[in-house]
């Protein structure tokens, strides 16, 4: 614990430092999802909650309600309920709670979460569609949300628990992919944010394999979001510490540490805090907080490498953190053959695992089929 408020009170102390006022203008507010989205997407993994109870939401923002009603794939439908309407004063009422009716949850949380892609890139589509409110538009999710539609899609396609929650965590890639084209990002930037989501893939499906052996982990549905997340400070690393623009710069660091072999993990855990102002564990941390849907995974992505500062604190927390730690080693070698720390060790002890069962899930996470 000791550990957790000495590393929080120097990042508090560096917040006004480089690189924080430029993390948190260029990437941390423009991702920082508003509160209908927030809601929309919570609502999506939540089998209680009918797309109908979604109308008073979505109601609330004038310019998400009429990106939706803008689609043209809509436009026949919502012309007819328009002028079937026409005399009534709850005209957008009826004609939202119908929309809402015929699509259901998914296919409106895509919508809207596209239509965030659209305000984080200051496209003028909000301002359009105020003054031509004919307008017509084609949301094209696959361009403007895709990596939260892979994440869905990988769990979907292995049928693994939380699909909606896998969506919430591919959806961060597409924040800071928007962020970075937003600010007209480099080359290196853009590539950052695939390499890492293609890592972070491989993590959350290792944590996942994992996760199946373990006896008991009650975020058990968290398991693939948070392996998937865990890479994304990777890349705002990449941003914040370029090549050739940054007394350190992340990507040599991180070619040092492959060159260290087996050694590469005591880099990531010891060196890096020494040599940056922030890690890239704390930026995931960080980024993942202000994304708000998946905030409670904060301190498992901070402390992964360091989880038993999180076991007097939570322990659910704690499994999370450790199970997260053996997942990364496993993708990064592909396998489950890498050194085992002390505190990993005790951990599989108390829950079963053996050495055979990581090399058994790294097996099951690189297969085809589940």
């Amino acid at each position: 614990m000791f550990k957790y408020k000495v590393r929080l009170e120097q990042m508090e102390a560096d917040s006004l430092t480089t690189p924080f006022p430029r993390l948190l203008d260029e990437f941390l507010r423009p991702a920082a999802p508003d509160t209908v989205l927030l809601r929309v997407l919570a609502a999506a993994g939540d089998e209680t909650v009918r797309a109908s109870e979604l109308r008073p939401l979505i109601d609330s923002d004038t310019g998400y309600r009429n990106y939706l009603f803008a689609q043209a794939f809509l436009s026949t439908r919502i012309s007819d309920w328009f002028e079937e309407n026409a005399n009534s004063a709850e005209r957008d009422r009826i004609a939202l709670e119908r929309t809402l009716g015929l699509l259901g949850k998914a296919p409106i949380r895509n919508i809207l979460a596209c239509a965030r892609i659209e305000r984080i890139l200051g496209t003028s589509t909000d301002r359009d569609l105020h003054d031509d409110p004919e307008l017509k538009i084609s949301t094209q999710p696959s361009t403007l949300i895709p990596y939260a539609l892979e994440a869905e899609k990988t769990c979907q396609d292995r049928l693994w628990l939380s699909p909606e929650t896998a969506f919430s965590a591919g959806i961060h890639y597409d924040w800071i992919a928007a962020a970075i084209k937003k600010r007209a990002g480099s080359a290196e930037e853009k590539s950052a944010v695939a390499n890492a989501f293609t890592e972070g893939i491989l993590t959350a499906k290792m944590a996942y394999a994992l996760g199946e052996r373990t006896k008991e982990i009650k975020t058990g549905k968290y398991l693939f979001a948070t392996g998937l997340l865990l890479p994304i400070g990777k890349a705002l690393m990449i941003c914040l510490y370029p090549k050739g623009k940054a007394a350190a710069s992340w990507a040599e660091f991180l070619a040092d540490a492959d060159r260290a072999a087996d050694r590469r993990f005591d880099y990531l855990r010891f060196l890096e805090p020494k040599k940056f102002p922030a890690t890239h564990a704390e930026l995931s941390s960080l980024f993942v907080n202000f994304g708000g849907v998946l905030s409670s995974l904060e301190k498992s992505l901070c402390f992964y490498q360091d989880p038993e500062v999180l076991n007097k604190v939570n322990p659910d927390d704690y499994d999370l953190a450790v199970l997260l730690s053996l997942a990364t080693r496993m993708a990064a070698t592909k396998s489950g053959g890498f050194k085992i720390e002390p505190f990993q060790d005790r951990w599989m002890k108390a829950n079963q695992i053996t050495a055979g069962a990581l090399q058994a899930a790294a097996a099951d996470a690189l297969s085809a089929k589940k």
